[in-house]
């Protein structure tokens, strides 16, 4: 362990913390006791301890506002001791008080020892071949196979992201890989060809493939004790890999130690077909090897093309400056000038033809449309390893979810509309089809995914449209709807807390029918909820029936999380949803329902509001007392209308006389016989 770490932990012990942080009632974070260097962009470190055992040597990360960690990552490592790397202890929200809000913070055991590179502009000494292959290399292996197996990739892998674990020869670990999305920060020099042209927050978990290649990176940069391409940019060390290959730019006129000179360029292999395998490198490593790396796929164009004033001699960058202008690429595609460079510039006629029969099938698809299909086709026909190019959006479609999380984030609607499009269209599933294709069999499951978001966002309804993808494709992304955005819900089982919180402190939510709130739910909770979601999506979002909707999703959550009691949102919830008594006819239910509805408001009993609301057999049955009510009300009015009418009154008259004249004879007759018998 180093001089600051120690001194960091030895202040912990001795200083009390006004403003410390608890963590699962466990773990205890000091805000004021940073670590620099356990520090990386996006998640600061600090200082960390183990309520139950203080002498733990322990750190955590809190993850800034707008940057999400990788949790089911996290979930995958936590028992994984026998990897080589730093396994995350605990995790989960805590408010932290430096940025006046809940953040993510995760704790982790420290390493003994520093991590092989400050930085990568730091020189350092080298690192003999036999210790890195040993200390190095091997615990790697046999931790990647681990990530492997599991399905998970660590795309961190870097000089000053390996630490030691012991300063007498020990072995070498890996550095933390989920505080901050994949390949977060993670330089291009650590990427291959096709991850590079890929801005960072579109690059995806990538595959184990990724981590071979920074892996090897990795190992050639300890060897030299330097980073010799350090000072260069992105865009320098991008051309330079494209030009002449990934290990002679990385290598930087350098001389290679001897013993790391055929792995390393078998990992740094541009080719992924051809790049070193983990069984390759067991085999290597146990001399039983049989392969060697052959030479990569040649991109090379036998004449150069001419594109926005600048010569390309390589279809990948081609196709990267197309991605990127891809309104002025479509019109050269259309060309004269073009189809003549196709058929003299490039001597691969597979190449030459599928080009040809993709800018033929285009013809009478101009606008923006037909010419952004277009651009992306020829892209991906000239690049098949590179991302997915449309419209200027630069993605791996297994980073389309980080992409999307980082547009909402920033507000960036021209890119959320993007990302929208590329699966509205299909074309996400294309790529992942043309793949599987290729031999990417590995990608079934993520086009079979792609597929059913596209039923998602073709849905505009609240529970559906884009906020259902973000969520899809991102299942720990903390709920982004207002009255909880600073809350950091994750879980579903936080929602209602939260709401509930938010109502007690501001009175109201502002509107019950939330986009984000209901694709929140979808995505997260267990069984269907199609019946509400229908609800929403056929009725205004302030309509009375939609209101009821909504109340059932949130029913839904507290019947999955039986104790959550929510008095503040359903005290809120009973007023906002008064007008839903008046459709019932019955002036007695009415006020039988006010008054159950009143008690929920008093317990919190969504459940019980909701099922109030929605009881079928009591609305069939005032709708019985209504027809009943409405036959009585019919015949009484005809009855009345009989009686008042001439037809009916001269009858009425006719039968008076009758009887009067009746009851006079009888009179008469009584009398009759009275005076006689006197």
């Amino acid at each position: 362990m180093t001089d600051q770490l120690a001194e960091a932990a030895a202040d912990s012990e001795d200083r009390e913390d006004a403003s410390e942080v608890i963590l699962d009632e466990k773990y205890r974070i000091l805000p004021s006791s940073p670590l620099v260097e356990l520090g990386t962009p996006g998640a600061k470190a600090y200082v960390a301890r183990n309520l139950k055992n203080p002498g733990e040597l322990l750190f955590a990360r809190i993850c800034e506002p707008g940057v999400f960690p990788r949790v089911e990552v996290m979930v995958q490592l936590k028992n994984m001791h026998e990897a080589a790397a730093i396994i995350p202890e605990d995790w989960g929200p805590v408010f932290w008080p430096v940025t006046g809000q809940r953040c993510f913070a995760i704790v982790f055991r420290r390493p003994e020892g520093g991590p092989v590179m400050p930085s990568l502009r730091a020189k350092s000494a080298k690192i003999d071949s036999e210790r890195i292959l040993r200390s190095l290399l091997t615990p790697a292996l046999t931790t990647l196979m681990l990530f492997e197996r599991r399905k998970i990739t660590h795309r961190t892998i870097r000089p000053d992201n390996v630490f030691s674990t012991g300063t007498d020869g020990g072995n070498f670990i890996f550095g933390d890989c989920v505080s901050v999305p994949p390949s977060w920060g993670q330089s291009t020099i650590f990427e291959t060809i096709e991850s590079s042209m890929t801005p960072a927050v579109g690059r995806g978990k990538g595959t184990i493939a990724d981590d071979i290649y920074a892996l090897g990176a990795t190992m050639l940069f300890m060897g030299l004790g330097q980073c010799p391409v350090a000072e260069m940019s992105d865009k320098e060390v991008l051309a330079g890999k494209v030009e002449n290959g990934s290990f002679v730019t990385l290598l930087g006129g350098e001389v290679i130690p001897g013993g790391l000179r055929e792995p390393i360029r078998g990992m740094l292999s541009d080719d992924p077909l051809d790049r070193w395998s983990l069984d390759d490198l067991f085999h290597w490593s146990a001399g039983t090897l049989r392969r060697s790396a052959r030479p990569i796929r040649d991109y090379r164009t036998d004449r150069p093309v001419k594109f926005r004033e600048r010569e390309y001699r390589n279809t990948r960058m081609l196709a990267h400056a197309y991605g990127i202008h891809w309104k002025e690429a479509a019109k050269q595609l259309r060309s004269k000038e073009f189809d003549t460079w196709l058929h003299r510039g490039l001597s691969d006629s597979d190449l030459v033809e599928v080009l040809e029969d993709i800018i033929t099938s285009s013809a009478g698809s101009e606008g923006d449309v037909g010419d952004a299909k277009l651009t992306t086709r020829v892209c991906s026909a000239m690049d098949p390893e590179g991302p997915l190019k449309y419209k200027g959006l630069t993605v791996m479609p297994d980073g389309m979810g980080y992409a999307l999380s980082a547009a909402v984030e920033a507000g960036d609607k021209d890119t959320i509309n993007l990302v929208t499009e590329l699966i509205q269209k299909g074309i996400a599933s294309d790529w992942f089809e043309q793949k599987i294709v290729l031999g990417r069999s590995d990608l079934t499951l993520e086009s079979k995914a792609f597929k059913t978001l596209q039923q998602f966002v073709r849905h505009s309804g609240p529970g559906y449209g884009v906020e259902r993808v973000l969520y899809e494709l991102n299942p720990f992304l903390p709920c982004r709807s207002k009255p909880v955005s600073t809350a950091y819900v994750y879980s579903l089982r936080d929602l209602l807390p939260a709401l509930d919180k938010f109502v007690e402190e501001k009175g109201s939510l502002g509107k019950l029918v939330d986009r984000h709130i209901a694709a929140f739910i979808a995505s997260r909770i267990k069984g269907s909820v199609d019946n509400q979601l229908a609800a929403l999506e056929h009725s205004t979002g302030v309509s009375v029936g939609a209101k009821i909707a909504m109340t059932g999703l949130l029913a839904k959550v507290q019947n999955e999380y039986q104790h959550q009691m929510t008095p503040n949102l359903t005290a809120w919830l009973v007023d906002e949803l008064q007008p839903a008594i008046a459709k019932y006819h019955s002036k007695s239910l009415r006020k039988r329902i006010a008054e159950k509805m009143e008690e929920v408001a008093i317990s919190g009993d969504l459940i019980g509001l909701y099922q109030t609301l929605s009881n079928k057999n009591i609305v069939a049955k005032d709708d019985k007392g209504q027809s009943r009510a409405k036959r009585e009300y019919t015949d009484s009015m005809r009855e009345i209308k009989r009686l008042e009418s001439e037809e009916y009154q001269f009858e009425a008259k006719r039968t008076g006389w009758r009887i009067a004249a009746g009851i006079s004879l009888v009179i008469g007759t009584v009398t009759t016989i009275g005076v006689f018998s006197w």
